[in-house]
């Protein structure tokens, strides 16, 4: 599983190796509010591998919210722009369905991740003490991005 190939992930989160029933946290885990009509957890292939997993919550905190609940690629798959591709893919879709704004909690010791969504435009919000069923007791930091709909753009025509 991702996780396997993630153990890092699972030593930071939980302080220990990843067992079978984290997997299953993945698919389970809600925050208050939500039902698991909210949640989408997707396999993330490449060339027919599954080499990560994401998991969306629609409408979290605010129902104008996309809340990326995770984002995991495995350890041999990291810094090489498939992250930095799904998170096209994830805002897309959000603008699509008309969230207004992207919204994560990352570990606060987890600076290489603060990094990347920095990069790509997601701003700090504030730390706090994680309740949260996968990270509890875990000081996260929260992270937000506002979406914009893609310009209009006109078609040209040159007349001569």
């Amino acid at each position: 599983t991702v996780l396997q190939h993630s153990p890092d992930y699972s030593l930071r989160v939980h302080g220990r190796l990843p067992e079978p029933a984290d997997a299953e946290a993945i698919f389970t885990s809600l925050p208050p509010g939500k039902c698991s009509q909210d949640k989408h957890v997707f396999g993330l292939q490449l060339a027919g591998q599954l080499v990560g997993c994401l998991d969306l919550i629609d409408g979290y905190p605010q129902a104008t919210t996309l809340f990326l609940g995770l984002l995991l690629l495995g350890k041999a798959y990291r810094g090489r722009g498939y992250g930095s591709a799904c998170l096209e893919q994830i805002q897309q879709r959000a603008i699509v369905q008309g969230y207004s704004q992207l919204r994560l909690a990352v570990l606060s010791e987890n600076t290489r991740a603060q990094i990347f969504w920095e990069r790509h435009g997601f701003q700090a919000q504030g730390a706090l003490i994680s309740s949260g069923a996968t990270t509890p007791g875990k000081q996260i930091q929260i992270m937000e991005k506002r979406l914009s709909p893609p310009e209009k753009q006109a078609n040209l025509i040159c007349v001569r």
